[in-house]
């Protein structure tokens, strides 16, 4: 069983960036859309707990880690990728982060990928940083 969970916490007009923990443990950098709505294409997927599993993606001709039942969304992935322009709703992953961007995306997903490749079952939390178990 593989835990992860992006914790939002650099949100700007055009992206939010967080970080991605594996089990708990910090992992890397991601890139999002910022929220608008949940609208497709143009916002980041709503806050919630999700099941991810590695299926084939038609649009990138690869097998992906797919984030499964977002709410009115489908295709959501997370893959390699640097700025806003690469993504429609999906998560980008990146070692280090700049304003709107992130970096060495490649050299982070490939071990992720082959993680959830092998795992049995696979979870994503998404939340802001404020996020305290509802005690704000």
């Amino acid at each position: 069983m593989i835990n992860l969970t992006v914790v939002r916490k650099w949100i700007s007009e055009k992206s939010t960036i967080g970080e991605l923990l594996i089990n708990g443990k910090k992992y890397c950098f991601t890139l999002e859309l910022p929220w608008k709505d949940n609208e497709k294409n143009v916002s980041c997927i709503p806050e919630g707990e999700y099941k991810v599993i590695v299926d084939w993606s038609n649009s990138k001709k690869t097998h992906l880690p797919h984030v499964l039942d977002v709410p009115n969304r489908d295709g959501i992935r997370i893959h390699i990728g640097n700025f806003p322009k690469d993504i429609q709703g999906c998560i980008l992953v990146g070692e280090r982060k700049g304003e709107d961007v992130v970096w060495n995306s490649g050299k982070v997903f490939g071990p992720l990928f082959e993680r959830l490749k092998t795992a049995e079952e696979a979870t994503l939390l998404i939340k802001k940083e404020t996020d305290n178990g509802g005690n704000s």
